[in-house]
């Protein structure tokens, strides 16, 4: 794998998860502040955007692609661990009401 796809990646990667963190740091959202989260989410798309224009044009179109895929599997990952540990939280008081404890 070359170093350019490599970094483009990693970037992406890097993207992806100040997006994720920044989301889940505005969950859930207070009363009347519902904004926060389609903002961070729109500015990151504006963000990957700009950054795959720049990438594409620099290092070529496979490196553009890179980046969008490290973006893509970071906010996957991190929306499987938050709804991972929701659904543990929620399986710990159903089981334990169920069983009787």
């Amino acid at each position: 794998m070359k170093r350019e796809l490599l970094l483009s990646g990693v970037i992406g990667c890097v993207v992806g998860i100040l997006t994720a963190l920044a989301v889940y740091s505005f969950y859930p959202p207070g009363r009347g502040a519902t904004w926060p989260i389609p903002a961070v989410g729109v500015g990151s798309l504006l963000v990957l955007g700009a950054l795959y224009a720049v990438s594409a044009r620099v290092m070529g179109l496979r490196a553009g692609d890179w980046l969008v895929l490290g973006y893509l599997f970071a906010v996957l990952v991190g929306s499987v661990v938050v709804m991972g540990g929701e659904a543990v939280s929620l399986w710990r008081v159903l089981v334990v009401s169920n069983v009787g404890f």
